[in-house]
């Protein structure tokens, strides 16, 4: 695994943390 995979990996993972933040933080 590259570094862009890496990166990329991260940051999808980021993503969808914030997506389940949001989502609690409305209900």
């Amino acid at each position: 695994m590259d570094n862009y995979d890496m990166l990329h990996t991260q940051g999808k993972e980021y993503i969808l943390s914030e997506i389940e933040l949001f989502l609690q933080n409305r209900g």
